[in-house]
């Protein structure tokens, strides 16, 4: 699996990435770097998710998850009616889907109560920019952006549902303790 293939099996939430939500598949500019990160989120979701037999509703929902942050950032660039479907096409996505990526704090976090979507939140915790970089690397990545908030509950949080997911994997006899998620994980990307 790699993101590629992902791009070939949800045509449709890909071209709603570009189409709706206006980021660009092609370029260097943020809303590329988006682009390219939702894929790498529903890339690592896809993973775990086939080997956990989660609907392929969770990875269409990481492809997406990122789906309004060009709107976030440049509401100009919308048109009231370009709005309108954005929001009708995020109201598609289940609720607990649709929430589980916001910036973490505890409120966000005891909302995420599905083990879907903390497989869902661990991607998008793990990923920085295009690539699936692990919990640290994307918490220093990610603090000039996000200041003010709780980075060891950051941390704790993510070794959490790090654990969770693990434990399933290896309760379902896929993986052995010998290994960790994140390159098991890396191990499945080709």
């Amino acid at each position: 699996m790699n993101a590629s293939i992902l791009e070939l099996e949800f045509p449709t939430e890909s071209a709603i990435l570009t189409q709706v939500g206006k980021l660009r598949r092609d370029g260097v500019d943020d809303f590329s770097n988006v682009y390219h990160h939702s894929l790498a989120v529903a890339l690592a979701t896809e993973i775990m998710r086939n080997n956990l037999d989660l609907s392929r509703v969770i990875t269409a929902a990481g492809v997406l998850h990122d789906l309004k942050k060009r709107f976030e950032k440049r509401p100009q660039d919308f048109s009231l009616g370009e709005v309108e479907i954005l929001e009708k096409i995020c109201l598609l996505i289940p609720e607990d889907l649709r929430n589980c990526t916001a910036p973490l704090t505890k409120e966000v976090a005891a909302k995420n109560i599905t083990f879907r979507s903390r497989v869902l939140e661990l991607a998008d915790m793990w990923t920085l920019g295009d690539k699936i970089v692990g919990l640290e690397t994307r918490m220093e990545g990610t603090k000039v952006r996000w200041p003010h908030l709780d980075w060891g509950f950051h941390m704790e949080w993510g070794r959490r549902l790090e654990d969770q997911i693990w434990n399933e994997l290896v309760l379902r006899g896929i993986v052995s303790g010998s290994q960790n998620l994140l390159d098991w994980v890396h191990s499945q990307i080709h």
